[in-house]
């Protein structure tokens, strides 16, 4: 007999509803491992003898620091001992110290390397190979803070881990440079140093070039650059700093006293309940900070763009006397001093100028603090001066409206383009890339009008004037 039952859609709506079930269970399986550790980690915090004045919440699926009660102005956040700081002092002196001497990866070889970033590679190595030997050995004393550090779910997107493809997505040839620079470095010193830690039995297990480049991923996203007692920064992984969420507009500073490690915001009260964030840049560059951590945050963001060299040495040695900045700062307050006009001052000046002007403060250094205050002004020039006329006030603005309108030149895309892309749904590291890339041509571009404006109305201000003053 022939069954005419209809086919049933119970097993496609119950496969469904399985999945789900099986997808619920392994978020909330994750969820409850990630508030284990983290349990794990405040209590071991604590322990050592740590002191917040913050909560930790896993909540939102991803750690958030939370103010316990008012915090006021200039009060430290959290205040951590200097035993729980892991630099290349405590490594070198641990029982992992003689393993490393025999891959050169001690601080003795580290300072005999002449290139100042291949030794910051080789520290993030230091720290690499020490956070992956804790959680190899279950290390007694690190392993509650290693084994929170290693959950890390999200993919590392600090620059030297992207493809060729996507590092031309930032549209930012020297940052593109130096990001594949750090790669071919840091897959030549994995690829040597793997096969060495597993026949010294450091990792009886064996370990992988991808195991040491994803744990120096893991080291430099984690890690911090801290002033040691010589007053030289030192890359330090700190247990707490690395959960706090970027915000690049927070003022914020981290600094020894009595050894112990304090953080503190500088400007405002957090009030009880709200997030409390941190500047991975205090500096302001934004560059820098997606380069380091992998993390840009649109709002807030600043670029330092570094100037030329002047092409004279009669000219260089003249911005020395005067202490002129040689590079521009890209916020979302534009001032001239930010834009380094000063720099373009002396751009403008003719060659005779500078050697009339270098001349006469050789022969009489208390002209230098008057031709200073000219140079130097925050306001633009337009009165009479011996050493700096009207005119070249405009030749100054219009050099720097030149310079920003290179810095735009030759961008594949505009900034409606850019906008447009933004507004669809994109990979991680494309998001990020359009991200930079958008907000540094629209703080360029802002930079560039104010700059044009002030440029007409100095001339027709100029013009105005009697040729004598000119």
């Amino acid at each position: 007999m022939m069954d005419n039952t209809k086919p049933s859609n119970k097993r496609p709506l119950n496969l469904m509803f399985f999945l789900h079930a099986v997808s619920l269970v392994v978020l909330l399986t994750t969820a409850n491992d990630t508030n284990d550790d983290l349990g794990q980690f405040t209590k071991w915090l604590h322990d050592h003898g740590s002191k917040f004045r913050c909560n930790f919440s896993s909540e939102t699926g991803s750690v958030e620091v939370i103010a316990e009660r008012r915090i006021h102005d200039r009060e430290s956040v959290f205040m951590i001992p200097q035993t729980l700081l892991i630099n290349s002092t405590v490594i070198d002196s641990s029982v992992l110290g003689p393993s490393l001497d025999y891959v050169s990866m001690t601080e003795a070889s580290i300072s005999r390397e002449k290139d100042s970033e291949k030794q910051s590679i080789m520290h993030l190595f230091q720290l690499a190979i020490y956070i992956l030997y804790g959680v190899h050995t279950k290390d007694e004393f690190w392993f509650p803070y290693f084994k929170l550090l290693t959950r890390k779910n999200e993919k590392c997107h600090n620059l030297w881990m992207w493809t060729d493809k996507e590092l031309d997505e930032l549209q930012d040839e020297a940052l593109e440079k130096r990001a594949k620079k750090w790669r071919e470095e840091i897959h030549m010193l994995a690829s040597n140093i793997a096969p060495k830690l597993v026949k010294t039995g450091v990792f009886p297990d064996g370990i992988s070039v991808d195991d040491l480049k994803n744990g120096v991923c893991l080291a430099q996203s984690s890690s911090f650059n801290i002033t040691s007692a010589s007053g030289q920064p030192v890359r330090t992984l700190v247990p707490v700093l690395n959960l706090f969420k970027v915000n690049p507009d927070v003022q914020c500073t981290w600094w020894m006293k009595d050894g112990v490690l304090r953080y503190r915001y500088n400007t405002k009260p957090i009030e009880k309940g709200n997030q409390i964030f941190i500047n991975l840049s205090p500096t302001g560059d934004s560059t820098q900070m997606l380069f380091e951590y992998g993390v840009f945050v649109s709002k807030g963001s600043k670029f330092v763009s570094n100037l030329k060299k002047a092409n004279s040495l009669l000219r260089r040695r003249f911005m020395t006397d005067l202490k002129i900045r040689k590079k521009i700062k890209y916020s979302d307050k534009f001032t001239f001093k930010s834009a380094a006009l000063p720099y373009f001052r002396i751009e403008a000046l003719t060659e005779p100028e500078v050697e009339k002007i270098t001349k006469e403060v050789a022969n009489n250094e208390s002209l230098l603090l008057p031709i200073k205050k000219v140079i130097k002004s925050p306001s633009i020039y337009v009165k009479s001066d011996p050493y700096f006329s009207c005119k070249s006030e405009v030749v100054a603005l219009n050099t720097l409206a030149v310079h920003l309108r290179d810095e735009l030149k030759d961008k594949p895309t505009t900034i409606p383009e850019d906008e447009k892309i933004m507004s669809k749904t994109l990979k991680p590291r494309h998001a990020l890339a359009v991200s930079f890339r958008l907000r540094f041509k629209k703080l360029v571009t802002k930079f560039l009008d104010a700059t044009s404006a002030r440029s007409v109305t100095t001339k027709k201000e100029c013009l105005s004037r009697d040729k004598d003053e000119l």
